[in-house]
């Protein structure tokens, strides 16, 4: 959904299975086609675990950009940096992303108790956890 897919394989050999690698995969542009292919952006998934963890290749990129942040001639750490945070452009954002994905978990368990109180209360109201009534 985010890079985009090559086509792969012909329509003859039917939908892709996974278990055996073979089939046909139609060509699909991705959510970031125009700015990789029309405007050469470089895009590079940050895909981030519930608990902090983040993936190899997005890792990779942050210590690029923070080896390129501390270059004098082609870099520019423009970030503003408080008392409160680390001050080094690597820590900083790595502890930022992790607490984003953290805060946003924690958000979801609070979204799922609130659903399920209210169906409790629902179920006790009616005895019909899906009456729309209630």
């Amino acid at each position: 959904m985010i890079l985009g897919c090559r086509v792969r394989g012909t329509p003859r050999e039917g939908t892709f299975d996974h278990t055996t690698g073979k089939g046909h995969v139609p060509f699909h542009k991705g959510d970031y086609y125009d700015a990789r292919h029309v405007k050469r952006n470089q895009v590079v998934p940050l895909i981030v675990e519930a608990l902090g963890g983040i993936g190899r290749r997005g890792a990779r990129c942050l210590r690029f950009l923070a080896r390129r942040a501390k270059d004098r001639k082609r870099g520019r750490d423009g970030t503003r940096y408080s008392r409160f945070h680390p001050s080094n452009f690597l820590a900083h954002h790595l502890a930022r992303i992790v607490t984003a994905a953290v805060y946003s978990d924690a958000e979801h368990v609070v979204d799922g108790i609130v659903g399920l109180k209210q169906r409790a209360h629902d179920l006790a109201r009616t005895g019909d956890p899906d009456d729309p009534a209630a």
